[in-house]
């Protein structure tokens, strides 16, 4: 390619370009490809939604993992299938992260695709549980709190917190995420 000369990519609906030439002598191209886990725009384009659907059949495969956004059995599935025959899987594959800013639905997919996950601690001997209770997600200590997630276990490899200890140390025995794990028993 010389200076001056445009480069035009054709990606799944949209051309690509530079309305004008490239000047000087040195050129950088920079693709940045990403799967739609967030908000993202319907087929019919009037229709938005703030979530992506998440279909069960796609969650629960465990031979061949379809992404959340792909709807079993759909005109996409075969292709989607035929493009990725690994299946797929989360790049952020953290569970301790994902508890932390309150994902719910990659914690979901990372259980579904290892339950043990959520008992995982990390070098720290923080787990799942400690990142959420410091975090303030109710929403995720109710999660693993249904999954069977030892409420007692402390940080430090045993030698910490507890999650109740650090609810009350980060939000005070007022927060709703200490009300909820003193009522369920969870030791200090």
């Amino acid at each position: 390619m010389e200076p001056g000369e445009m480069v035009l990519y054709e990606s799944h609906s949209v051309l690509h370009g530079r309305p004008f030439p490239m000047n000087g002598r040195f050129f950088a191209n920079l693709f940045v490809h990403f799967e739609p886990l967030g908000a993202f725009r319907r087929e019919n384009h009037d229709e938005f939604t703030n979530d992506i659907v998440y279909h069960e059949d796609s969650l629960i495969s465990t031979e061949e993992y379809l992404p959340p956004y792909v709807i079993p059995d759909s005109p996409w599935d075969e292709q989607w299938r035929e493009q990725n025959p690994d299946g797929w899987y989360l790049l952020n594959n953290d569970m301790g992260l994902s508890a932390r800013k309150g994902d719910l639905r990659t914690m979901d997919n990372l259980y579904i695709q290892d339950p043990e996950s959520i008992h995982e601690v990390d070098d720290n001997g923080w787990g799942p549980l400690h990142e959420a209770t410091r975090g303030g997600q109710l929403d995720v200590v109710k999660y693993l709190h249904e999954r069977e997630v030892d409420l007692n276990l402390k940080t430090g490899h045993g030698r910490g917190n507890t999650a109740l200890r650090l609810a009350k140390q980060y939000h005070g025995e007022d927060s709703d995420v200490y009300k909820f794990l003193e009522g369920v028993g969870a030791e200090s």
